[in-house]
């Protein structure tokens, strides 16, 4: 599956609402990526280069997206590389006033050796030819914010055929810092992903299968009724009869298949059907488990941007709500606070109106309200 090719555009420095970080990639050559510079890593730019549009195809690259953890040896070319990676620059983000970078490995082998976890048991990622680094200003949201991001970046590797896995708890920063070498001191290495193509043989096939016994439910999916709720959270999710509900169900599908650590799903979203404008609220389970908090970086909240993620664009490509959204300054508990058609449609809640919203919804203590999709 091949993602259409946006006309070209130049990433800028704005920070204003909606705008990604600048990027600032070391120009490398075409034919040889290391050729401009001695470093086996690039950090990405202020080229010009095609941008992937991933939403035309976006219901097939939720589908198709699966943690691939054995590479065929070959390169991706290196343009690929760069336009799966400004993809990521260009990402909606929940929260535009947080930096975002993103570095380019070119040599996958010298990230794979430093990794721990199943990757040190079963060799794991060793035949990844590329890794891309994410690393994020260290504010309140930045776990949700390059979930959110990030997710988009895997997706439109997906859209172009290339394989992709997670990987946030199986490293130490410190062993990493010499492939960020200008790492300013508010700034954390959060996650990594490889970038190639899969393989599919049959000794892949035997170590994936030894990965999901190792790890419990990996590959499982809870059903809708068990992550989504109606009006109240001790309703679980049933179909409903209006357009409105059957539109909104498959963009919570595509939520299902969102992935996170361990695939244990952290996430749970009450649909707020009662009023004519329906409303989604997103909680996360902050239940310690073990690898889901890593050097103080939780986690679990970058499985809950990532799901956030999911229902924000498949909500835009599928049409969802048909009817205007309520209008800035009509709301109950003042999350209302952007133009309807802006993006993006998350509203994060101060404290005062999440107690609100966790009485309402009867939301249990040990989940976080992350914010409502309006």
């Amino acid at each position: 599956m091949h993602a259409r090719l946006a006309p070209p555009m130049r990433c800028t420095s704005s920070k204003s609402a909606g705008a990604a970080d600048a990027l600032h990639l070391k120009q490398t050559s075409a034919s040889h990526p290391k050729s401009r510079c001695n470093a086996r890593y690039a950090r990405e730019g202020d080229q010009v280069l095609p941008t992937i549009d991933v939403q035309p195809g976006l219901a097939a690259a939720i589908q198709e997206r699966r943690s691939v953890r054995r590479y065929q040896g070959r390169r991706v070319p290196p343009d690929i590389v760069r336009q799966v990676v400004q993809a990521g620059g260009q990402a909606h983000p929940l929260n535009p006033e947080i930096s975002l970078r993103w570095y380019i490995v070119w040599e996958g082998s010298v990230l794979a050796e430093r990794l721990g976890g199943l990757a040190g048991v079963y060799g794991l990622f060793t035949s990844a030819p590329h890794y891309i680094i994410a690393v994020s200003q260290q504010r309140p949201g930045y776990m949700e914010n390059l979930g959110f991001r990030m997710e988009q970046l895997i997706l439109a590797a997906t859209a172009q055929g290339l394989g992709t896995c997670w990987i946030g708890g199986m490293f130490a920063e410190d062993d990493l810092r010499d492939l960020v070498p200008d790492l300013a001191p508010d700034e954390r290495i959060v996650a990594l992903t490889p970038l190639g193509y899969a393989d599919d043989s049959d000794p892949a096939r035997v170590v994936q299968q030894l990965v999901r016994w190792g790890t419990a439910g990996q590959g499982d999916r809870k059903p809708l009724h068990e992550i989504v709720s109606r009006d109240t959270w001790a309703i679980p999710w049933t179909s409903g009869l209006r357009t409105e509900d059957r539109l909104l169900e498959q963009a919570l599908e595509l939520v299902r298949l969102a992935p996170s650590w361990a695939n244990v799903q952290p996430w749970h979203l009450v649909v707020d059907t009662v009023a004519d404008d329906l409303q989604v609220i997103a909680a996360v389970d902050h239940t310690p488990r073990q690898g889901n908090v890593h050097e103080g970086k939780p986690y679990y909240r970058v499985d809950r941007g990532i799901a956030m993620c999911h229902l924000e664009l498949a909500a835009h490509v599928l049409g969802w709500p048909p009817a205007p959204r309520a209008a800035p300054g009509d709301d109950r508990f003042g999350w209302h606070t952007r133009a309807p058609d802006h993006l993006p449609r998350w509203n994060v809640l101060q404290a005062e109106q999440q107690v609100q919203v966790r009485v309402r919804y009867d939301i249990p203590r040990e989940y976080d309200i992350l914010g409502v999709f309006v």
